[in-house]
């Protein structure tokens, strides 16, 4: 029993840690050029670390609302400047910044924003083009 507390001291295993102090070598990060919400999307919360898990509860997530069981926690719809610094830290060991807060997954796993950046705007349809419009885009922006 002693050797086992010994060598959990050596390997440096611990559950005392908060998610500031998480060991980063248990959250995973997509290869480079990989979508962030695309990578998260794929993992059922059973996939996911402990550290990870932890992290993603900071933010609200639990195992019923990772499997769209129950409601998203209220994190999701917080812009990052409203982040509280526990979850703003946790969003950044999963590697989220402002930039990539709130691309949001669609069918598929892949981020709506990283979608239609694939395309120029010659490449949309009319329709397309008209309601990106709508929203203010046009060829020029």
């Amino acid at each position: 029993m002693i050797l086992l507390i010994g060598m959990g001291l050596l390997l440096g295993c611990s559950n005392s840690s908060t998610p500031d102090e998480q060991d980063t070598s248990e959250i995973r990060q997509p290869v480079e050029g990989e979508d962030l919400g695309a990578f998260w999307y794929e993992f059922d919360w059973t996939d996911l670390t402990p550290a990870e898990q932890t992290l993603w509860g900071v933010l609200g997530w639990d195992e019923a609302s990772w499997q769209g069981e129950a409601d998203e926690p209220a994190s999701d719809s917080k812009d990052w400047s409203e982040l509280t610094d526990e979850e703003r830290s946790a969003a950044e060991q999963l590697g989220y910044d402002e930039k990539y807060w709130h691309f949001l997954p669609s069918i598929g796993g892949e981020a709506q924003g990283e979608f239609w950046y694939e395309f120029d705007w010659t490449d949309l349809t009319p329709a397309e083009q008209a309601l990106w419009g709508v929203l203010g885009w046009d060829e020029a922006s």
